[in-house]
């Protein structure tokens, strides 16, 4: 696992990143499509009252783990919520990067995507979106040693 060094390292190379990723149009890699994929089965055992769709989600939590970094995190927290969004703002935070690059990167993305056909996938966020993607940060914490701002 590479080491990023201070936390003040890591927030440059993550803004360095997103700002990369909002210009090359916001394509998301395949950890990012399964972090987003996992969204839809949470959805569906809202909709269908069914655990078993949510048990699914957690299960993966172990493959998504292996190639968990804060470049996988914030492409999807950007393309989870709108522009503005108060939990997207603290989930960007908490990934490290701060809240005028949180707003800023919200309101570029959000201009991409506006262009994109496939915005379908940023619907109403739902309560069990918010609490799997707080158990993607503690995990990301936990692999990188933040025990303290873990728990």
């Amino acid at each position: 696992m590479p080491d990023y060094g201070t936390p003040y390292t890591r927030a440059v190379l993550l803004n360095i990143y997103m700002i990369v990723w909002i210009d090359n149009g916001c394509n998301l890699s395949d950890r990012q499509e399964e972090i987003l994929s996992n969204f839809e089965l949470l959805a569906s055992a809202v909709e269908q009252f069914d655990s078993r769709f949510t048990l699914r989600a957690l299960r993966s939590i172990a493959s998504i783990r292996k190639n968990l970094r804060a470049e996988t995190l914030g492409p999807v927290i950007v393309r989870t919520y709108p522009q503005g969004d108060q939990k997207a703002i603290i989930f960007l935070k908490a990934i490290g990067t701060n809240a005028n690059n949180a707003t800023l990167f919200l309101k570029k993305a959000e201009t991409v995507l506006k262009a994109d056909a496939s915005t379908s996938s940023r619907r109403q966020s739902i309560p069990e979106i918010d609490v799997f993607i707080g158990i993607l940060i503690q995990v990301f914490y936990i692999l990188h040693s933040s025990y303290l701002i873990a728990y």
